[in-house]
């Protein structure tokens, strides 16, 4: 059996400030290679720090990390700063959120592109442009050529977009994590963008993992849903049985406040309350405190993570009226 391409176990992180904030809480999931995993949460959920941390891209002064994170057998905490390099961009690479502030605004497109590829591989200036401008046919850019030698503020957002994921893919990675990628973008480029994707990642046999709050991107995405509240994975299961049953309050309301065409002139479901802003020592379930479930034992214990048909689920109290 192949062994997973990135496990994730038992991963605590904490900002250290005035006061310090657990953003990641005893994280645990696996990814193999070609297969797309999708980060599902509100905003605060801990998606974005994720993916951060998976590059170590946090200042190691400002955290306090604890866990494993192993990339094909490898510590990435144990990369020293050349080898955190080569790790960057050439196995692991990024799609931020906010290509516009991504890119280096006195630079052209291509230079960008071609300066990743030398970077990382030792080829000639020709054959890097060459690969540059397929990789912008590639992500379908119209016009490829000319806009090798735009500047980042001549593209539309679409096109933005577009030329961070070339940029991202420059060096053949064997995951790319996005971080919500058609955040910024109108509806139709989102479709396409996602579309993109999606294509992208089968083509190259490419794993990936993608966050959104968009349910539906989510489903168009992925192979696997990991759901996240307060820094951790509350639910991991296949898209089907996150659409049609899944197991914890949770995932139920984020279900229930998602828009769409049939909810037409009935009032739309909330899930009560905020997100929580964490610390190492809270107790309980995070969910606790905005769950109708809610149980005793919900408060004063953390939950532990147990299998129900292909479902991982942390919770006390799961919704088991299909299972």
């Amino acid at each position: 059996m192949t062994s997973p391409l990135l496990i994730v176990k038992n991963l605590n992180l904490d900002f250290i400030g005035t006061k310090t904030i657990r953003a990641l809480n005893d994280l645990n999931f696996e990814l193999n290679a070609g297969e797309s995993l999708v980060l599902l949460g509100e905003s605060g959920s801990g998606k974005s720090v994720t993916l951060k941390s998976l590059l170590r891209l946090y200042k190691p002064s400002s955290i306090h990390m604890t866990g494993e994170i192993l990339f094909d057998g490898q510590s990435i905490q144990g990369l020293n700063q050349k080898q955190l390099q080569s790790y960057r961009g050439k196995d692991v690479s990024m799609v931020f959120q906010e290509a516009g502030t991504a890119f280096d605004p006195v630079y052209t497109i291509g230079e960008q592109i071609i300066e990743m590829i030398l970077a990382h591989e030792a080829i000639s200036f020709r054959d890097a442009k060459s690969r540059a401008l397929e990789l912008l046919d590639l992500v379908k850019i119209p016009q490829a050529k000319q806009r090798l030698l735009a500047y980042p503020h001549e593209l539309s957002g679409g096109m933005k977009q577009r030329a961070m994921i070339a940029l991202s893919l420059a060096c053949r990675p064997k995951i790319l994590l996005a971080d919500e990628p058609t955040t910024a973008l109108d509806a139709t480029v989102q479709i396409q963008i996602l579309l993109l994707l999606r294509e992208l990642q089968q083509e190259l046999n490419m794993a990936m993992i993608f966050v959104t709050h968009d349910i539906g991107a989510a489903v168009e995405i992925s192979d696997q849903i990991a759901v996240m509240y307060g820094g951790t994975i509350v639910e991991k299961t296949n898209v089907s049985q996150f659409i049609n049953n899944p197991f914890h309050p949770y995932s139920h309301g984020l279900l229930a406040s998602n828009v769409s065409s049939e909810q037409k002139g009935k009032k739309l479901m909330t899930i009560a309350g905020s997100p929580p802003i964490m610390d190492k020592n809270s107790l309980g379930c995070a969910f606790a405190p905005r769950c109708s479930f809610a149980i005793e034992k919900c408060i004063t214990e953390r939950p532990i993570s147990q299998t129900i048909n292909d479902s991982q689920v942390s919770c006390w109290k799961p919704i088991l009226e299909n299972a």
